[in-house]
């Protein structure tokens, strides 16, 4: 067994000397050339760059959730207008069906009364009364189709026109329809049409919608025409104006 070696107290005091010369020479190093520091420097760096990226991730995904959140806006409001004009369109559709209803309840009543007036009248009255009759009855009849036929496309088929006067010769039709357009009071072009033998009809603008037809008998009436009507012209072909 080898002895136990020992240090002599020279040999100790000479170590411990050397070692607070090598501490002392290590504090007396700048910051920065100190090993410790760059040690502290690099996980300061790196605990820094966590940050960052953690703060750069988080600001992306608010600025993420904030446009998010503003398209999800935009589109509640789209649903929202799109809902307000549906209930609109919806609105007006059930007014214009009460009206047809109510219409069409009325021309019937209208229809019956007349065509027993003519038939009591007819044996004892002269041919004069007699037309006036007959031309009531018509009108009655008229009525009575245009209403059956808006009862089934109101909005969508376009054969409706809006009456404002009837005349029993194509040239005074045609020569009534230039003075009410050159009068500037009318915002529709004046047609002609002629509906059957002996009768043609001045309407505001084309054939179109009962809905529209509506709109512009309301309009020709603003305007002093207070005998304008909606009629179909389904079979009345062109303009002849």
């Amino acid at each position: 067994m080898e002895p136990q070696q020992k240090y002599t107290p020279e040999e100790k005091l000479r170590w411990e000397i050397e070692k607070l010369q090598a501490e002392t020479k290590n504090l007396s190093r700048p910051w920065i050339g100190n090993p410790a520091s760059w040690f502290t420097i690099i996980t300061t760096v790196i605990a820094l760059t966590t940050v960052v990226i953690q703060c750069t991730k988080s600001s992306k995904e608010f600025e993420i959730n904030q446009l998010r959140a503003q398209e999800l806006k935009l589109e509640g409001a789209q649903i929202e207008t799109k809902n307000t004009y549906i209930k609109g369109q919806t609105l007006k559709l059930e007014k214009a069906r009460q009206a047809v209803v109510s219409q069409i309840a009325e021309a019937t009543i209208e229809f019956n009364r007349l065509g027993k007036l003519i038939e009591e009248t007819k044996s004892k009255t002269d041919s004069a009364t007699n037309t006036r009759n007959d031309d009531r009855l018509q009108q009655s009849q008229d009525a009575l189709k245009t209403i059956s036929a808006a009862l089934q496309s109101p909005t969508s088929s376009a054969q409706f026109v809006s009456v404002i006067a009837t005349l029993r010769t194509l040239e005074r039709a045609v020569a009534q329809a230039k003075r009410i357009t050159n009068s500037g009071k009318v915002n529709y072009p004046i047609n002609v049409y002629q509906k059957s033998p002996g009768q043609y009809v001045l309407t505001l603008g084309e054939k179109s919608t009962y809905t529209d037809a509506i709109n512009r008998v309301e309009y020709a009436k603003q305007i002093h025409y207070p005998d304008a009507v909606v009629r179909l012209a389904k079979s009345w072909g062109d303009n002849l104006n």
